[in-house]
């Protein structure tokens, strides 16, 4: 928003004025500040108040998917974009731990496998769908990620790869795509926070669910302490994302750091570890044959993923000079 607001004057400046008494990074923070007043009440509802917006921010989504990509191509016919060799002749080892963070937003089309399987009756056709899906999925992140790498030189890239189209001379067009990231970013955000809120309640029960629900069950008192006792979850879910935005504005580094390791850990150690343990649970309770098992239910695919975790951490830690 602010690059629409305030458009950066070229590529390497950090820190612009945009009028008398705002520069770029004040005028950064009044849209954080404004984002979580407008965005952060979302919070404390339910999943199905921002179906609505679920449903506007899907059609916009693949309309910008479709966009970047065609305008991508229509460059690269036109001779504006980088040679084979150029492109595999390139190489930056240090960008390997960004790879991992960015990996972790890929991994977001992971919280829509409840609503491919529930409307499934004959649930031996599930692998199929979400074979279908996934493939479906990495089709058009490897066409995204294809067409900008030869369209556009490394240095051009800008970290929110939308604002690449921002001098598209269709102004409409233009203003679509640069405005896409506030789109999905303002749905995104109740979801992933009511998510994490309820993730929240449901460890703090899991912990100590005795406590826990007789405080739940108590009658609250009003006035603030009595809104901060009913809401504690969804503020811990909302105030924490948006300080750390207050301070940076650098997504590369956000996502090179917090995506990295947090989405090692979702990844690849989180789910790894659910499997292992569920497994044993179910031997030593003498389960049967589970027909619709993975292909990869051999104990040595465990270990590989324990494996290359660790190797990840190693190399991320390396990448990012912390060993």
């Amino acid at each position: 928003m602010r690059e629409i607001v305030c458009p950066r004057p070229s590529p390497n400046v950090t820190v612009w004025p945009c009028s008398e008494h705002l520069n770029s990074w004040d005028l950064y923070r009044v849209f954080v500040v404004v984002f979580g007043l407008v965005l952060g009440p979302f919070a404390f509802g339910h999943m199905q108040k921002t179906r609505a917006l679920q449903l506007v921010t899907t059609v916009v989504r693949h309309a910008s998917f479709a966009l970047m990509i065609v305008l991508a191509i229509v460059g690269i016919a036109r001779g504006e974009g980088r040679s084979a060799q150029d492109v595999i002749a390139y190489e930056r080892p240090s960008n390997i731990a960004t790879f991992f963070g960015v990996c972790i937003y890929s991994f977001m089309c992971h919280h829509s496998i409840p609503g491919l399987v529930a409307p499934i009756t004959n649930k031996s056709k599930v692998g199929l769908v979400m074979a279908a899906a996934f493939v479906a999925v990495l089709g058009v992140y490897l066409l995204l990620c294809v067409s900008a790498t030869f369209r556009f030189l490394p240095g051009e890239i800008d970290d929110v790869y939308t604002l690449n189209f921002k001098r598209y001379p269709v102004r409409f067009v233009a203003y679509f795509l640069s405005l896409f990231p506030v789109c999905t970013l303002s749905a995104n955000f109740p979801l992933i926070c009511i998510t994490l809120r309820e993730n929240l309640r449901t460890l703090a029960h899991n912990i100590g669910s005795t406590d826990v629900e007789a405080r739940e069950r108590a009658p609250t008192s009003g006035g603030l302490s009595g809104f901060f006792a009913r809401h504690i979850y969804a503020l811990v879910a909302i105030v924490p994302p948006l300080v750390v935005a207050l301070f940076t504005e650098d997504v590369s580094m956000l996502v090179g750091f917090t995506g990295a390791y947090a989405g090692l850990g979702i990844q690849w150690v989180v789910p790894t570890a659910l499997v292992w343990c569920l497994r044993r649970r179910l031997a030593t309770a003498g389960a049967g044959a589970n027909p619709f098992a993975s292909p990869f239910a051999h104990a040595a695919w465990l270990y590989m993923a324990f494996a290359l975790s660790a190797a990840a951490v190693v190399l991320i830690t390396l990448t990012h000079g912390l060993l």
